[in-house]
């Protein structure tokens, strides 16, 4: 009686741990998707304002809702910077997307957007985006590493880390 009771409750034990890490899993995977959704809807607000349906103003105030601040920026090839407020870090955005536009940029689109969540509220994200012309041509490639957040309104990015396109890296990985 006390093997079968040491079986059974060893068995026990093997389901509880597998059952936490398949709901680890399904719920990694429901954050992930979540996050996904955010790129895809932060992504828009470009897209919008490179199809000239939304103005400077318009977007400036889109784009604040996908950012925390402070927010924290590596460019490239530039020192880091701490941007304090919603409005420096719309102004630093619609500088990005002017220059977009002046490159013909009227399409932005993730090739590869990989993300990795770290805890319920906290993921790393990376990825390639082609900037294209009216005619689909290839006129801007970016990479790019953000930090994301889960806040009370939803995820937000707080750490943007733009990086040379022949660095590009996978966050694949176990």
């Amino acid at each position: 009686m006390k093997l079968l009771s040491t079986l059974l409750a060893s068995l026990t034990f093997a389901l509880c741990i597998g059952t936490t890490s398949s709901n680890a899993a399904i719920e990694s995977e429901a954050l992930e998707e979540s996050i996904r959704e955010m790129f895809e809807s932060y992504i828009n607000v470009y897209n919008r304002r490179f199809q000239s349906r939304t103005g400077d103003a318009e977007f400036r105030e889109e784009i604040v809702q996908y950012l925390h601040t402070p927010l924290v920026m590596f460019p490239a090839t530039s020192p880091p910077q701490v941007v304090e407020t919603s409005a420096k870090a719309a102004a630093n955005f619609a500088g990005f997307t002017n220059m977009l536009i002046s490159k013909g940029v009227k399409n932005l689109e993730w090739q590869d957007l990989q993300i990795r969540v770290l805890s319920p509220n906290k993921a790393i994200a990376n990825n390639v985006g082609h900037g294209t012309d009216a005619e689909g041509r290839l006129v801007y490639e970016t990479v790019s590493v953000y930090l994301v957040l889960k806040s009370d309104a939803g995820w937000v990015i707080q750490t943007l880390n733009p990086y040379l396109i022949d660095q590009r890296f996978s966050l694949a990985g176990p």
